[in-house]
């Protein structure tokens, strides 16, 4: 159940801002106590896990904080005039060469309530086609993982991304119920 409580904040700015990014600093009252909360807005994120036959398309790519490549679904920042469904089959295309015909909401998230703003939707699609060969600097190459093989990687603790270690949960949560 939610409950609403109303903070007294005191001021809100903009502390730093590029094209893709902008934070912002928010001092509030809680009772006699002064708070001080940084938060990051990088906007709407959408992906899609392109499904077929028990396996999944996943895309690789070098990650700098790893400073390593990691195996991901297709998915990224969505641009100010995009749906989430737009954003998801733009950004499968671009780094699969698969074309969406149709998606299935799969789950919504915020990763973080309070110092991320960073609203997130996965897709599911069964229905799309090789619509061009991957010709993505993003991209070093994709792969079809069966179903077993992305529980056991899982388990493992092998992907390390949470757009990707959700999306997958949430596929194999969905199988395990019948949907």
């Amino acid at each position: 159940m939610k409950t609403k409580k109303s903070l007294n904040i005191t001021s809100k700015e903009i502390v730093y801002q590029n094209k893709w990014s902008l934070v912002t600093k928010t001092l509030f009252k809680k009772g006699s106590e002064i708070k001080e909360v940084f938060t990051t807005h990088y906007g709407k994120r959408s992906a899609v896990i392109l499904y077929h036959e028990d396996k999944v398309l996943l895309v690789k790519q070098f990650r700098l904080l790893i400073d390593n490549f990691s195996w991901e679904i297709p998915g990224g920042r969505a641009e100010d005039s995009e749906t989430f469904e737009q954003a998801a089959s733009r950004e499968c295309e671009e780094e699969t060469g698969y074309l969406c015909n149709s998606l299935l909401p799969l789950v919504k998230f915020e990763p973080g309530l309070e110092t991320l703003s960073n609203s997130t939707k996965i897709f599911v699609c069964k229905d799309f086609k090789k619509s061009r060969n991957l010709d993505s600097s993003e991209i070093i190459e994709s792969s079809w993982f069966s179903i077993e093989e992305v529980r056991k990687l899982l388990l493992e603790g092998y992907f390390l991304d949470s757009l990707t270690i959700i999306g997958l949960q949430s596929l194999l949560l969905n199988q395990h119920n019948g949907e």
